[in-house]
């Protein structure tokens, strides 16, 4: 008897555990950004140069199974929240030239996946960072109700 109920007791925590994790259709993520510095040189009322603050754009491209859309919750970006639109389903994206290889940077999804790029927003002005790179991105979410 004493057996039986260990048996039963092992298979019911092996099962459990095989079922905790949660199934996601998110495949891959990759951020990516640009910085621009605005037209003209701007001058104060004395004629003195102001520096220009460059503009950061900033865009995720989010692989998932299917061609279903991503619903984001939450999106931090070096501990600043973002707001997002979402642009483009794509199954290659072209993202530009990288500077260092002068190669193009091409994303492919997998057969059967879908890529989404997301635009990112800063909240308010006082959010725009001079600093570029991201230290840590947290993004909460869900695809067809799996988080």
């Amino acid at each position: 008897m004493k057996k039986i109920i260990t048996i039963g007791t092992i298979f019911c925590c092996l099962l459990t555990t095989a079922y905790a994790q949660n199934k996601s259709n998110i495949k891959s993520i990759a951020a990516y950004f640009t910085v621009s510095i605005p037209g003209m040189q701007r001058v104060d009322e004395n004629g003195n140069k102001i520096n220009p603050i460059p503009f950061i754009n900033r865009f995720l491209y989010v692989e998932v199974k299917g061609k279903a859309k991503p619903i984001f919750d939450t999106i931090y970006y070096n501990s600043s929240l973002y707001t997002y639109s979402i642009i483009v389903e794509s199954n290659t994206n072209n993202i530009g030239i990288n500077k260092k290889y002068g190669m193009p940077i091409i994303i492919k999804a997998t057969k059967g996946n879908t890529i989404w790029r997301i635009d990112l927003q800063p909240l308010n002005d006082k959010q725009k960072t001079v600093q570029a790179n991201a230290s840590s991105i947290i993004v909460k979410g869900k695809i067809e109700k799996i988080p």
